[in-house]
């Protein structure tokens, strides 16, 4: 199933310019190279200031997380440590 899954997402991005896949290290290593296909370090580069939608076309919120800490959701929208401490700071000035 696993094959299958690397077979079809290979076919997908050769077949779809709008489509772009981000694969853990381990997944990454499985596909072919392609300019669309990032792993967590790739994906930040690449969106840094982007929209980006997920979709999981199985075991729907598996991927949320390791997605949100990819794009660095928490410290985009202040709720990472540093945006926190801010936050603080200036409601107690």
């Amino acid at each position: 199933m696993r094959d299958r899954f690397y077979r079809l997402a290979a076919d997908a991005l050769e077949d779809d310019p709008r489509v772009a896949m981000v694969f853990a290290e381990i997944g990454v290593a499985e596909m072919p190279q392609h300019p669309r296909l990032f792993d967590a370090a790739g994906l930040r580069a690449a969106v840094r200031g982007a929209d980006v939608v997920l979709v999981e076309p199985y075991l729907a919120g598996t991927s949320a997380a390791e997605a949100s800490a990819a794009a660095e959701h928490r410290a985009a929208h202040g709720l990472d440590a540093e945006g926190i401490r801010a936050s603080v700071v200036n409601f107690a000035a």
